[in-house]
C-alpha cells in the first residue's frame, strides 16, 4: 500500500532551520523614521548566522548569480545571468491605463 508523499510546503534547506531559532527582536522599532533595513535587529541578527552565509551563497552559486574564475581563484558576479521579465498589473490588462512593460529581473527562481 503506497503512503501519500504529497508535501504541502517545500522541504527547508537544512541551513535556514536557524531561523527558527531567532529571539524575539524588532524589525521596525521607530515608526516616526523612514525604514530602513539596515536599522532593523531582526534582519541583523539573521545576518549574523554563518548558516544562512552559506545557504545565500549556494544559492546564488548554484543559479550561476556569481561564478569563480579559475585564472585569479575568486568569485565574481554573473550580469549576464539575469533575465528582463515584463510586468503587466491587472489595470493595464483592462485597459485601466497601468504601466505596460515594465521590467525587473528574474535570477532563476519561478515567476508567480
Amino acid at each position: 500500500m503506497k503512503t501519500n508523499t504529497t508535501k504541502t510546503q517545500p522541504e527547508l534547506s537544512r541551513l535556514l532551520h536557524v531561523a527558527t531559532t531567532m529571539p524575539p527582536l524588532p524589525h521596525y522599532a521607530d515608526r516616526e523614521r523612514k525604514f530602513r533595513i539596515q536599522d532593523s535587529q531582526a534582519a541583523a541578527w539573521l545576518a549574523a548566522q554563518p548558516d544562512l552565509w552559506q545557504w545565500l551563497f549556494t544559492a546564488c552559486a548554484t543559479r550561476s548569480l556569481i561564478v569563480f574564475d579559475l585564472a585569479t581563484r575568486t568569485w565574481r558576479g554573473n550580469p549576464a545571468r539575469l533575465k528582463p521579465v515584463a510586468h503587466h498589473d491587472d489595470q493595464s490588462k483592462a485597459g485601466g491605463g497601468g504601466e505596460r512593460g515594465k521590467e525587473s529581473f528574474n535570477c532563476g527562481g519561478k515567476t508567480g
